[in-house]
């Protein structure tokens, strides 16, 4: 059987892989994004790990921001710096009841899509 087709194909992969990962940062801030910052912290680096993993570093870590760069499990879980919006009837009544787990979370999506734009 000839294997270097499989070796040729496979460095191919390997540099479009790399190509395609060397994604974009950009620091953002709660300043920028005003009573729509979801997070706890003040401020951090977006950035796209892998072509479409966006991630958020903060205090010493890097946080999946999207799906893909939850598959990376070096990533930490964004829930830990994730803002409640207390502000909401629904979050009130959640409180209420003593559910502070169901309580809804400020909108990462904006977030999410900043990172996209820079894996592009």
């Amino acid at each position: 059987m000839m294997k270097r087709p499989f070796v040729a194909w496979t460095i191919l992969l390997q540099s479009v892989s790399f190509a395609a990962s060397a994604g974009g940062s950009v620091e953002i801030s709660a300043n920028e994004f005003g009573k729509e910052w979801p997070f706890t912290v003040t401020s951090g680096k977006l950035m796209c790990a892998d072509p479409g993993a966006v991630t958020f570093a903060a205090n010493g870590k890097v946080y999946a921001v999207n799906g893909l760069a939850k598959s990376n499990r070096k990533n930490f879980d964004i829930r830990e710096i994730w803002k409640d919006d207390g502000e909401s009837a629904h979050a009130q009544y959640m409180l209420k009841q003593g559910r502070p787990d169901l309580v809804p979370k400020i909108s990462i999506a904006p977030i999410i899509d900043r990172g996209l734009i820079l894996c592009r």
